[in-house]
């Protein structure tokens, strides 16, 4: 087992409990400065406290159970707008904002860009201007993201 499926197994129960799920797990840099980012969301969206009361538990259990040899720097938060979209838990709190979504087809790949109305249970519902929707298929989803006003 992986340091990383190791750190996602010791983790998952903590972040269950907390009615949240993992969005995204890496490690960055070396055993003697290693940076563990985790990344949580809920369907609701996570706030920063939730995410500091998830983040001081597991540095308990990583501190109990020795799973870092060496320093180590744990980052925990929420995705954040300019993260890609990555669970399908995480578009209900998308709702009313404009995405971009690449979606694979017959025809090779194409970027749908509209503004999130609904949240299907095979799909999403895009009003992609002029009163027109596009659905897109949870399958047919090959990234998506938030588009920013900036």
């Amino acid at each position: 087992m992986s340091l990383l499926q190791e750190i996602e197994a010791l983790i998952q129960p903590i972040v269950d409990a907390k009615g949240s799920f993992i969005v995204d797990l890496g490690i960055r840099g070396d055993k003697k400065n290693m940076s563990v980012e985790i990344f949580l969301d809920t369907p609701e969206g996570i706030s920063t406290a939730r995410c500091a009361e998830i983040s001081r538990e597991i540095a308990k259990e990583f501190d109990r159970r020795d799973i870092i040899q060496g320093r180590y720097h744990l980052v925990v938060s929420s995705p954040g707008a300019d993260r890609p979209i990555k669970d399908r838990r995480q578009y209900p709190h998308n709702v009313g904002r404009k995405l971009v979504v690449r979606v694979r087809g017959e025809g090779g790949e194409e970027s749908v860009t509209g503004t999130l109305v609904e949240v299907l249970d095979d799909g999403l519902a895009l009003d992609i201007g002029q009163g027109e929707r596009r659905m897109v298929r949870f399958s047919e989803i090959e990234s998506s993201r938030i588009c920013l006003p900036w």
